[in-house]
């Protein structure tokens, strides 16, 4: 994706400046799929770095399982200490795992300046990744939502017309998986553990919540809800979910690995309507996401 980017800059400015056909500079298919297959790669490994910083996941690896196997199998050659090799069977299953698939990748530049020597430009970037949580015991799909990254950048180019050039694009798309990584794992979070108060100090309209830097980056804003009674279907005796009131609103403004320290924004004359064991969610998400089951503390998972 990132090279594909740059070559698609690249040929707007060539087209531009010599009239050429864009189409020309395409990149040869055999090579298209190398840079999405590496660009995948790196979203792949964002993705396990913050959910393990995340502290919520015992991360179980699965592409190396060859290479982890192999080196059992040379400790198991004789050359080796019988007091250091490493045991048999003891390898974790996954109660987890996480798919996800890109289904969109827009751009939108805008020219800010111009002269003849070179210019401005602004970039927004968005991608989109549709992803599922799957239940590796019954197989059935926990959650599936789509999920999304975006940047806003400026650059400054000397050129013709001012158009960027690829490289100038390989640090957005860097910026960009790391952006939706981050959003990915915060919402396999939320869904499994509900981001909850776990504290409250009135007097200086402060609480702290149970999720850390990997979930609510600093300047996040988040709803607060009071449950109410349960709801249960009449006719199989599920419990859907809790009737919810909005009783706040708070905004994260220091964070760890495990919990954030959040200031009130609202209520301010009656902070103490929020509690301890009241639900959070980000405000561009309040709303619509439901109550989750209680899991194991530290369930292991598959990316």
């Amino acid at each position: 994706a990132g090279a594909l980017v740059g070559q698609t800059v690249d040929s707007e400015r060539r087209q531009y400046e010599h009239g050429t056909d864009p189409q020309g500079a395409q990149m040869p298919s055999d090579e298209k799929k190398t840079a999405i297959e590496k660009e995948s790669q790196v979203l792949r490994e964002m993705v396990l770095t913050k959910a393990q910083k995340s502290g919520k996941f015992t991360i179980v690896e699965q592409t190396r399982k060859d290479e982890i196997k192999e080196q059992m199998n040379n400790e198991a050659d004789g050359d080796y200490s019988t007091n250091n090799l490493i045991p048999r069977g003891q390898m974790l299953s996954a109660k987890y795992s996480a798919f996800g698939t890109i289904t969109r990748f827009e751009t939108d530049r805008k020219q800010k300046g111009f002269s003849i020597v070179g210019g401005n430009e602004s970039l927004t970037m968005k991608i989109t990744l549709d992803l599922r949580l799957v239940d590796n015991e019954s197989g059935t799909v926990v959650s599936s939502d789509q999920v999304t990254g975006s940047i806003n950048s400026d650059s400054s180019q000397v050129g013709l017309l001012g158009f960027g050039t690829a490289s100038e694009n390989q640090g957005a798309i860097g910026a960009l998986l790391d952006d939706l990584s981050k959003n990915v794992v915060a919402k396999i979070v939320s869904t499994l553990w509900p981001i909850k108060i776990i504290s409250v100090n009135a007097d200086e309209k402060v609480v702290m919540v149970n999720a850390g830097e990997s979930v609510v980056p600093v300047g996040s804003r988040l709803a607060v809800y009071a449950q109410g009674e349960q709801v249960t279907d009449p006719e199989t005796g599920e419990v859907l979910g809790s009737q919810e009131t909005t009783v706040g609103e708070i905004e994260v403004f220091e964070t760890t690995p495990r919990f954030s320290k959040c200031k009130i924004i609202k209520p301010l004359q009656r902070v103490q309507v929020i509690q301890v064991g009241q639900i959070c969610r980000a405000l561009e998400t309040a709303g619509s996401g439901k109550p989750a089951g209680a899991p194991e503390s530290n369930p292991k998972f598959i990316f």
